[in-house]
C-alpha cells in the first residue's frame, strides 16, 4: 500500500474492543500492532487512546473524544488503528470521523486496511450498514428458534434459574423454587384482595430479594398489562412464553446510540405453550386476572372523574434523591410517591410544606 508523506508525523494510537466476552488483552493487542506501523512509516507516538470494553456504536466514548478534542487543538497529524470498525461500527459514524479527521488534516491509517481515502471510507460505511443490517436480522432469527423450541430468549425471568444442560444451548430455563414461592405467594395475596402496595410493604420489610435489585414496589407486583409485564401479568407464570412484544431501535440522534422500542402489534407476538414452566395453576391465574379486571374497571372510573389537583403545588415539588413526585399522605405528613408505593419511608411535617407554599407564593406575588 502507498502512503502519502508520514515521516516525522505525530501519530495518535486508537484501540478499542467491545465487551469482557472478548479477550481482556484485546486493546493493548492491537496497540502493539499500531506502534509497529507507525514505526515504519517513520511516524512518533504522541498519545495513545483506548475504549476497553465500550461498543463501537457509541459515539461519546472517552477515548475517542479525547482523541479528537487533540485533533481539533493540532497535537495530531495521523491516528493508526488495527482497523476501521475499531474506531466505528455503523456506516454513517465511519462517515462522520473520516469527515473530521480531514477538516483537520489528519490522515486516518489502519493496520489492515492501510491508508484510508474517501473511496474507503464510503466502502467501508455500505459495508458496516449491511453488517449491522445482517446481524440483526440473524440475531432475530436465532431468537425466534430459541422460542419456537420452549427456551427463553433474552434475560432471565424472576422465578426460574439457567440450567447447564452441558451442550451449550443458551436459554434452557427451570423452575426456581425459592422465587417461585415468592410469585405464588404474591398470586393468592392479591387474588385475595390484598394491594400490590401492601405487598411490596410486606416483601420489602422481610427482605426478601427483587428481581433487579433495589426495593419492592407496586408496579414491579402489578407491571402494565398492555405490555404483559410484571409479576401478575407475566404470561409466563401460567405457561406461556410471550416473545416479540417489542422491537428496539438504537436512537440516531444520541451519541450513546440509546435503545428505543416501539410495542408491535398483538398479532405480531408469538406465544409459545410451555407447561413445564409454569408457576401457578389455571384457577389461581384465573382468580388473579378476575382481581385484575375488577380494578381496572375501578380505575377508569376514578379517571373519568376528571379530579382537579387539590392542592396548590400538586406535581411541583419532587425528591431530591429519587426525583419523584411528593404527594399528601395523610393529614401531617408528605412523602415521595415512588418510595410510598414500596413502604414506608422518612417523612416531613406539614410545616415544611407550608413553608414552601409560603416562598412559592411569595415569589408569584412579586411577578405579578
Amino acid at each position: 500500500m502507498m502512503f502519502g508523506q508520514t515521516r516525522n508525523l505525530k501519530a495518535a494510537i486508537y484501540a478499542r474492543h467491545s465487551s469482557d466476552k472478548q479477550n481482556s488483552r484485546s486493546s493493548a493487542d492491537q496497540v502493539v500492532s499500531c506502534e509497529a506501523v507507525v514505526d515504519r512509516l517513520g511516524g512518533t507516538v504522541v498519545g495513545t487512546y483506548a475504549d476497553p470494553e465500550i461498543s463501537g456504536y457509541r459515539r461519546d466514548r472517552p477515548g475517542l473524544m479525547r482523541l479528537l478534542a487533540d485533533v481539533r487543538a493540532g497535537k495530531i497529524d495521523m491516528n493508526v488503528s488495527e482497523a476501521l470498525d475499531r474506531i466505528a461500527r455503523d456506516g454513517e459514524d465511519i462517515n462522520w470521523l473520516g469527515k473530521k479527521l480531514r477538516f483537520d488534516h489528519v490522515k486516518l491509517v489502519t493496520a489492515i486496511e492501510g491508508e484510508i481515502d474517501e473511496i474507503k471510507l464510503a466502502v467501508a460505511g455500505l459495508l458496516g450498514s449491511m453488517f449491522l443490517s445482517n446481524l440483526r436480522h440473524k440475531t432475530f432469527r436465532g431468537m425466534q428458534a430459541a422460542v419456537l423450541a420452549g427456551r427463553l430468549a433474552g434475560g432471565r425471568a424472576y422465578g426460574y434459574r439457567k440450567v447447564d444442560d452441558h451442550t451449550g444451548t443458551r436459554g434452557v430455563m427451570e423452575i426456581d423454587p425459592e422465587q417461585a414461592a415468592t410469585v405464588r405467594w404474591i398470586m393468592e395475596q392479591f387474588a385475595g384482595g390484598r394491594s400490590s402496595v401492601s405487598l411490596a410493604t410486606e416483601l420489602n420489610q422481610r427482605g426478601v430479594p427483587v428481581p433487579r435489585g433495589g426495593q419492592w414496589n407496586a408496579s414491579t407486583i402489578r407491571g402494565d398489562p398492555r405490555k404483559q409485564v410484571g409479576i401478575l401479568h407475566n404470561p409466563l407464570y401460567r405457561g406461556t412464553i410471550l416473545w416479540g412484544r417489542r422491537e428496539w431501535r438504537k436512537d440516531p440522534d444520541s451519541d450513546r446510540r440509546e435503545r428505543r422500542y416501539r410495542l408491535r402489534d398483538r398479532a405480531e407476538w408469538i406465544e409459545v405453550a410451555v407447561p413445564d414452566l409454569a408457576i401457578i395453576t389455571p384457577p389461581l391465574a384465573a382468580a388473579v386476572d378476575r382481581k385484575l379486571a375488577a380494578r381496572s374497571t375501578l380505575t377508569t372510573r376514578n379517571q373519568g372523574n376528571g379530579k382537579r389537583a387539590q392542592h396548590l403545588l400538586s406535581g411541583l415539588i419532587k425528591c431530591g434523591g429519587c426525583g419523584s413526585n411528593y404527594t399528601i399522605s395523610g393529614k401531617i405528613i408528605i412523602a415521595a410517591r415512588v418510595r410510598r408505593n414500596a413502604g414506608p419511608v422518612a417523612i416531613a411535617l406539614r410545616c415544611v410544606l407550608d413553608v414552601w407554599r409560603e416562598r412559592y407564593l411569595r415569589r408569584f406575588n412579586r411577578t405579578c
